[in-house]
């Protein structure tokens, strides 16, 4: 099975720690009501559950670049 092109829907979560935004993959899945079912899987969970507003369902095609830009690194001295 030729996968290029098709689209996936991954599940983000980013939180505070430290002072420092901290972003897990939660899992990419195949169907976006799998992903929005997975969140508010995962929005029960300890830490999630306290943090709810942090998940991001997004889309995704494989074989696609998904950056298509730089960055810019900010270092403490900066």
């Amino acid at each position: 099975m030729d996968a290029v092109g098709v689209e996936v829907f991954p599940v983000w979560h980013t939180h505070e720690v430290l002072g420092n935004d901290v972003t897990v993959t939660i899992g990419v899945y195949t169907t976006l009501d799998l992903a929005h079912a997975a969140a508010r899987r995962a929005a029960s969970r300890p830490g999630f559950r306290d943090t709810v507003e942090g998940f991001t369902v997004g889309a995704a095609t494989l074989g696609e670049r998904q950056w298509t830009e730089g960055f810019v690194s900010i270092g403490a001295d900066e």
